[in-house]
């Protein structure tokens, strides 16, 4: 979950209270797993970076790679 960048949306004048899930509109995020990254997205969506890092890592877990190099079709 991200938490509101409240420096970066204060320069247009958008805060938690006035902003709405359904405004389409991107805001910027703090990155809870690296607070020192920040992104610039729609109010539900998650950071690209860190979720393509956790796919990576649940493909690891699995073997998702090693599966199809082991078993042809």
């Amino acid at each position: 979950m991200a938490v509101w960048d409240f420096e970066n949306n204060h320069k247009n004048g958008d805060t938690p209270w006035n902003t709405s899930p359904y405004s389409g509109r991107k805001f910027w995020w703090i990155c809870r797993d690296n607070p020192e990254h920040r992104y610039h997205t729609k109010i539900g969506q998650k950071c690209t970076i860190c979720r393509q890092f956790k796919r990576e890592q649940e493909k690891e877990k699995i073997g998702f790679d090693t599966f199809y190099i082991t078993i042809p079709y």
